[in-house]
């Protein structure tokens, strides 16, 4: 039985390649579906899976809640409460689900990884950490494979 590609499939890979430093994005829900939004209107195909109302505050997403909190329950994320809220990324866990399925997932429905690659830059971009009122972003060096957390 050949499995099909899930949301989940999409965020482990902009997980594995966004290279994000510390391992941590925040939790903030309206952050978090903000971003995927954006990523949606950047590219509609990658981001297929996910779909938004926008009768609300902010565009919301059943596929991108129901990811995260399945991500969470395998042990691939982790989210924390303290102040800022966020999420840790298991990259050890993300690694292996990616290499092992999500990539020959993601292949298999015709999206290339470089389009994937793209993607990640921005989301991690989007998901800035704030603490007490100074915002940490994940700045990108010329190589685009080291990456800092910085005060913006």
């Amino acid at each position: 039985m050949k499995l099909r590609l899930a949301a989940d499939d999409i965020i482990i890979a902009l997980l594995e390649l966004a290279e994000i430093d510390d391992d941590t994005f925040t939790s903030d829900r309206e952050t978090i579906h903000r971003a995927f939004y954006m990523l949606k209107k950047e590219n509609p195909k990658v981001m297929a899976k996910f779909n938004f109302r926008e009768r609300e505050l902010f565009p919301e997403s059943f596929e991108l809640d129901q990811a995260l909190s399945n991500l969470d329950s395998c042990g691939l994320i982790e989210r924390y409460n303290n102040i800022p809220r966020y999420y840790k990324i298991n990259r050890n866990k993300i690694k292996a689900v990616f290499s092992k399925f999500s990539k020959g997932l993601i292949l298999d429905n015709d999206i290339s990884i470089e389009d994937v690659e793209k993607l990640a830059k921005s989301f991690a971009g989007h998901l800035a950490i704030k603490v007490l009122g100074e915002t940490y972003g994940i700045k990108l060096n010329e190589s685009a494979h080291a990456i800092s957390r910085v005060p913006v």
